[in-house]
């Protein structure tokens, strides 16, 4: 593998594995998505320019970059990307067609190239395993927490608390929030609204002693 190509590669991981380290510890990762993803478009492009092109191991990158995309962006920012990608490889597959003396062959051999092409092509499948080992793990809790919530579940009558499998009781809100990732914000319909208010109204319209 030609030195500057491992240097990429490199460098490469090192972003990888500091951001999944990052959103591990934090969990606060999706600000970072967007110039983390650019920031791999950038090092697998040049990749793309230093390791002989087509003929080189970066195509296999750009696949799982595209793997990558679809998992973890949504909405419009995938489809930017995905619009991006083919930007960028059209323009690198122009520009080997019209200049072909940038693209130059890197290797000394053709076993160096086999070499190269394997063990890329063995870290892309390893790349791309990971990948969709923590989609099958999100999978299954999702799916463990619509059984949960699926299930019958014992509620006080009066006060609406849940017992849970050990038989301790918990407010509605608290029992979601530990079995799921429900999240609650609090408000009031228009028929408690109305019966605050008219209790607000109605004691305020007594005299300190109670009376009308």
């Amino acid at each position: 593998m030609p030195l500057i190509d491992v240097l990429i590669t490199l460098l490469g991981a090192v972003v990888g594995l500091s951001f999944y380290i990052y959103s591990i510890k934090t969990g606060k990762y999706k600000k970072l998505i967007m110039p983390v993803s650019l920031l791999f478009l950038i090092l697998i492009s040049a990749s793309w320019v230093v390791g002989y092109g087509m003929s080189g191991s970066a195509v296999y990158y750009f696949f799982v970059f595209t793997v990558a995309i679809t998992i973890y962006l949504k909405g419009l920012y995938r489809r930017m990307f995905y619009v991006l990608i083919g930007v960028v490889i059209a323009a690198l597959l122009m520009a080997e067609i019209l200049l072909p003396d940038i693209f130059a062959n890197p290797y000394t051999s053709r076993l160096q190239r086999l070499m190269d092409l394997s063990v890329s092509f063995s870290i892309c499948l390893f790349i791309v395993g990971v990948m969709l080992r923590i989609v099958l793990d999100q999978l299954e809790k999702s799916v463990e927490e619509i059984k949960m919530l699926k299930q019958i579940l014992p509620i006080c009558s009066k006060c609406k608390k849940v017992r849970d499998d050990k038989g301790y009781w918990n407010q509605l809100e608290e029992y979601l929030s530990m079995y799921s990732d429900v999240s609650f914000t609090h408000s009031l319909c228009p028929d408690c609204a109305k019966e605050c208010l008219d209790e607000y109204f109605e004691s305020d319209a007594k005299d300190p002693m109670g009376n009308k």
